[in-house]
């Protein structure tokens, strides 16, 4: 079995799986049975197997028969870049605001995915009362 077929082992298959629901590659790949010398490693010893790149390839057509496709992506990441929400008040009409926490997650999204994996540790805080001031804290560089 394995890369003699393109097939996937039964352990690429687990490990990427558990990278899918979120957990990290090193961590997904020991509850998938590898060693903790191989699972130190992810990008050589799965992500860049035959195995791992015949799973993707899987995923990748089964999101375009669903209509999810980098042009749809790239068009969803864009609203959520930009995307809004209705502040109300008990004094004040009700306005429209950017949502910030929804921004700053597609901005992390996008930096993942553009290879800009450093951080940025960008935290939302309100000031309350009448000022109803927001801002963007950087912890970076603090």
């Amino acid at each position: 079995m394995g890369a003699l077929n393109n097939q996937p082992s039964d352990k690429q298959v687990k490990a990427m799986r558990l990278i899918k629901d979120g957990v990290a590659p090193c961590q997904a790949m020991k509850e998938a049975g590898y060693s903790k010398r191989t699972s130190r490693s992810p990008k050589q010893n799965l992500l860049g197997s035959v195995g791992a790149k015949t799973i993707i390839e899987q995923y990748k057509d089964a999101y375009a028969k669903v209509g999810i496709t980098p042009p749809y992506m790239a068009q969803k990441t864009k609203e959520w870049l930009e995307a809004q929400k209705i502040k109300s008040s008990m004094t004040e009409p009700d306005k429209v605001v950017p949502d910030y926490e929804t921004q700053l997650k597609a901005a992390e999204m996008v930096r993942k995915d553009w290879g800009m994996e450093q951080p940025v540790n960008l935290n939302q805080f309100n000031v309350g009362g009448d000022m109803n001031l927001e801002f963007i804290k950087d912890e970076s560089k603090t």
